[in-house]
């Protein structure tokens, strides 16, 4: 039966890097191709990478031999190193099963940053769901975490 489930994440982050450093591990394929990767047996590769508003980035990700998920993201606004605004959706064996907004903002934190991250969708027949993106965007923070530490540069 169809259904449609809404649900947001709302997640808050301090890293100990300037906020024109966070932006360039937001905004650049190498760096999110770095931080973003889920672990646990799965893969993420871009088939397109185009960040610029009004285009579009094209990912995949999922279990390593198994049917991918295709992540669809077009910029609606950039701001460098203060906001990125974006639609997304996700597909599942041609199927959407997520349509949705993300607002990532920064702001400086002291001799860091702050990043705001607010993902409000909707969850489509019940083949997705907010807390599986909860964990999602947990791990990917904590990936940029550990990368911004590792490429730290002062503030």
């Amino acid at each position: 039966m169809a259904s449609i489930k809404h649900g947001a994440v709302t997640l808050e982050r301090i890293y100990a890097s300037p906020t024109e450093q966070v932006f360039t591990a937001l905004s650049t394929r190498e760096a999110l191709l770095e931080w973003s990767a889920p672990s646990g047996g799965w893969t993420f590769s871009y088939d397109r990478f185009d960040f610029r508003v009004g285009n579009t980035d094209v990912a995949e990700f999922g279990p390593i031999g198994g049917e991918p998920y295709v992540n669809e993201t077009t910029y609606l606004a950039i701001e460098p190193g203060r906001r990125i605004i974006s639609a997304t959706t996700i597909a599942y064996r041609a199927k959407l099963i997520f349509a949705g907004i993300l607002t990532m903002e920064l702001e400086t934190a002291g001799n860091g940053t702050l990043l705001r991250l607010n993902e409000t969708g909707a969850y489509l027949d019940d083949a997705d769901g907010p807390d599986g993106h909860e964990a999602g965007w947990t791990e990917m923070l904590d990936g940029l975490g550990a990368w911004l530490k590792r490429n730290r540069r002062a503030a």
